[in-house]
């Protein structure tokens, strides 16, 4: 078996006010979601998110002290599930950061849309919207929530009822 770990967290350092002002939108204490495992054969912590320029790999020094964990979720993976998770992930590394798109979801959720009219499809992706399509690919989970014009507390919501109704 292998381990996944989904951490929604909050900086230590770099963009406090654009995480502080997620923050205060999602009435949340995280802003940020971002999938972690252990590869190279158990030895080197991968981090894979979607911020800064892009979807990106981070490895343990790059990573250090960069992110509070305010909650994590682990997700058991087979190696079929596991092979799933590094084919998805090199598939969607360097896609760019979807700045834009947060101006579209806040936009979403002030005017109650059902669509971001500031998406730009895969061109582009939030960390909550790169997550949960991981996922989705992995696992096989039904996505019954827009991560296009939700953020990570749906995703969130969405995770715990995925892993209640597996766990029956």
């Amino acid at each position: 078996m292998y381990t996944l770990k989904i951490q929604f967290t909050t900086p230590q350092k770099g963009p406090l006010l654009l995480s502080a002002l997620i923050r205060l939108v999602l009435g949340t204490k995280y802003s940020h979601v971002l999938a972690r495992w252990t590869g190279a054969r158990g030895k080197v912590d991968v981090v894979w998110e979607s911020a800064g320029s892009g979807i990106r790999f981070l490895g343990p020094i790059a990573h250090e002290g960069k992110y509070k964990i305010v909650r994590e979720y682990t997700i058991e993976l087979t190696r079929p599930e596991y092979n799933k998770l590094i084919e998805y992930t090199h598939r969607y590394a360097h896609v760019k950061y979807g700045t834009a798109q947060l101006f579209g979801m806040l936009i979403a959720k002030t005017f109650r849309l059902n669509r971001n009219p500031i998406s730009s499809g895969e061109e582009a992706q939030v960390c909550s919207e790169a997550v949960g399509g991981l996922l989705q690919y992995v696992k096989g989970w039904t996505l019954d929530v827009n991560l296009d014009v939700h953020g990570p507390d749906k995703l969130e919501t969405w995770i715990q009822k995925q892993l209640q109704d597996n766990s029956k």
